[in-house]
């Protein structure tokens, strides 16, 4: 179960970036002005790699929970 949730939360990841990724390229020019590279680059990336150890582990303690119950 753990193996195939890990999984699951990959492709998750891999869609997000992908969304992500498509979005930037269609952002004005303006916006590349106003914020630098490297903090666009940082958020992409940490934040995204955040929201997939929040989902694995919080969809696994959640059906622990209604097992348990």
């Amino acid at each position: 179960m753990r193996k195939q949730l890990i999984g699951a939360t990959r492709y998750a990841e891999y869609d997000m970036r992908s969304d992500l990724y498509g979005h930037i390229q269609q952002l004005p020019l303006e916006f590349f002005h106003t914020y630098r590279t490297g903090d666009i680059m940082s958020r992409l990336i940490n934040d995204i790699g955040a929201l997939r150890m929040v989902m694995g582990p919080t969809i696994l303690q959640w059906g622990n929970t209604l097992v348990s119950l």
